[in-house]
């Protein structure tokens, strides 16, 4: 509740109300389903629904790879985007045809420098979905990491502490 008040006799008040309008953002898959990560396999389409509530004004919503603003005309081809306007917001859909491994990443819906959401999207290793051999190497440098040792080491200072108290 703000005030406007002007200095006479007697004063002149005018009350104001302020609502904040914080837009909702949430990516799903092609069923809808919310989604932080989604895995395809490669030949497939990709395809992201972004969904907007409460935007305050007419807004772009604007998708990206990484910090790369996706568009209609790069070398790539075969990304398009569809727009519709719902009761209490809009829903973007983004579409990659013919998906391979170098389409992973990190795509985020944004609506300027109000609000966004980002999914990570793994395109796997031909039709059988084998997993890029970077994700291999992820996968076992975390097993063979510093977890293991992390790990160790507490359990040999729990089982200090139980003797101690005996």
């Amino acid at each position: 509740h703000y005030e406007c008040q002007v200095s006479s006799h007697p004063p002149i008040v005018q009350p104001y109300y302020l609502t904040v309008v914080v837009p909702e953002m949430n990516i799903a898959d092609e069923r809808g389903h919310p989604i932080k990560n989604k895995y395809y396999n490669s030949g497939s389409t990709i395809e992201l629904q972004c969904t907007v509530n409460k935007i305050p004004e007419a807004q772009i919503i604007l998708w990206k790879w990484g910090t790369k603003v996706l568009n209609f005309d790069n070398s790539r081809g075969g990304i398009s985007v569809k727009a519709d306007v719902t009761d209490n917001g809009a829903l973007s859909r983004l579409f990659i045809a013919n998906s391979n491994p170098h389409d992973s990443g990190n795509y985020t819906c944004a609506l300027g420098e109000i609000a966004q959401a980002s999914v990570t999207v793994v395109v796997l290793n031909g039709k059988d979905g084998e997993a890029p051999a970077a994700m291999h190497i992820g996968a076992s440098s975390l097993l063979l990491g510093s977890q293991p040792l992390v790990l160790l080491g507490t359990l040999s200072t729990l089982m200090d502490i139980s003797r101690r108290i005996r």
